[in-house]
């Protein structure tokens, strides 16, 4: 499914314009001192595109925002 959804330049672009909107955005909120944010993403599905979407933006801010906790609804038990 990984390399299916890469190969994909919608989703990529997504990817990017969400990514993008992170990073104009998440400064902002911690200059606020704000404790936590919540971004969820989500589809009809749930179980390909939102959470690969959604590993994909914590492995690019991991580095930055310590800790950054990802929660998948539908595995949460």
């Amino acid at each position: 499914m990984i390399e299916y959804l890469e190969k994909h330049a919608e989703v990529q672009n997504m990817i990017g314009d969400i990514r993008k909107f992170l990073e104009t955005w998440l400064p902002r909120f911690a200059a606020q001192d704000v404790a936590y944010l919540t971004v969820a993403i989500g589809c009809t599905g749930g179980r390909h595109r939102s959470p690969y979407i959604v590993e994909r933006l914590a492995q690019h801010f991991r580095d930055s925002y310590d800790p950054l906790t990802v929660i998948h609804r539908e595995l949460v038990a």
